[in-house]
């Protein structure tokens, strides 16, 4: 929304080892032996102030230091919906100055103004080159491309593509296996991987919501519809916040047997999904 605007600017910005730039101290004692490179007598150990590399807590401080700064100099406040998502709201402007968090990295759009900003209240802070979103043009953050089309179109796609799919019923069957012993949850509600002859369980569909194995085909569509629902429904609330004014989502189904499903109000053994069911009745 903000990428067709001539009047912002969207960028993605990576701050250099930002871990070892957070403000806050450790709250519990953490000793470190000495590397050979300090020349320390034996006898002698460290004790960590500040967070480091490696730390289970690190994220959380750098976090907390960096939204913190955005807060109390830009007075930039968290979205309810997700903590990671700052914003200025603006009278005179309807989209105005978005910082998205993911730990080392952020996702910003501003107009000149927050710009400038933002650079005196960052200026501290060790970082690279912002990377512009200009049209025709793409930058990386969080693993995805983000391609802006000449035309102010957005365009999201992981960075890295798959893997070709095997050709072959020999070929299949070692991918799928392989595939089920890597994948820890889907795998831990899986009976058998293989019948007595050797043959292979394919699997349809693989719920992230349920946390289990379905191999209907009812099923994997509801549970998809609700799936989307519910990221359309974040996302409501988030613009909702940002542009403080009321929202509307429109679900479209093309399947006959989910719309009856949902239309007369059959019911579900599964309570987060009867939830979101009813939300949609509504």
């Amino acid at each position: 929304m903000a990428a067709t605007r001539t009047d912002t600017e969207v960028y993605a910005r990576d701050i250099t080892e930002a871990y070892v730039q957070s403000r806050s101290c450790l709250e519990r004692k953490i000793f470190l032996k000495p590397p050979s490179e300090m020349k320390l007598p034996d006898q002698k150990i460290l004790l960590a102030l500040k967070p480091l590399y490696g730390q289970p807590e690190a994220g959380q401080h750098w976090f907390f230091t960096y939204s913190e700064q955005h807060k109390r100099e830009l007075e930039m406040q968290s979205s309810t919906t997700d903590k990671c998502v700052l914003y200025c709201a603006s009278t005179s402007s309807p989209l105005l100055d978005v910082v998205i968090l993911q730990v080392d990295d952020s996702y910003e759009i501003g107009n000149k103004e927050f710009l400038d900003q933002q650079n005196a209240s960052t200026d501290q802070f060790r970082t690279k080159p912002r990377k512009f979103l200009k049209p025709g043009g793409s930058c990386l953050f969080n693993g995805y491309c983000i391609e802006q089309e000449e035309y102010g179109s957005v365009r999201m796609q992981q960075k890295k593509k798959g893997e070709p799919e095997l050709i072959g019923d020999c070929s299949l069957h070692r991918r799928i296996i392989r595939e089920l012993r890597q994948a820890h949850i889907p795998a831990r509600f899986s009976r058998r991987t293989r019948d007595h002859n050797g043959n292979p369980n394919i699997l349809s569909y693989g719920s992230k919501k349920s946390g289990r194995v379905t191999r209907g085909f009812m099923a994997p569509e509801l549970l998809a519809l609700v799936h989307g629902y519910d990221q359309s429904y974040i996302a409501k609330n988030m613009l909702e916040e940002m542009l403080q004014r009321e929202m509307h989502i429109a679900a479209y189904i093309d399947s006959g047997t989910v719309f009856n499903s949902v239309a007369k109000h059959k019911s579900t053994s599964k309570t987060l999904l009867a939830v979101d069911m009813a939300a949609l009745r509504e």
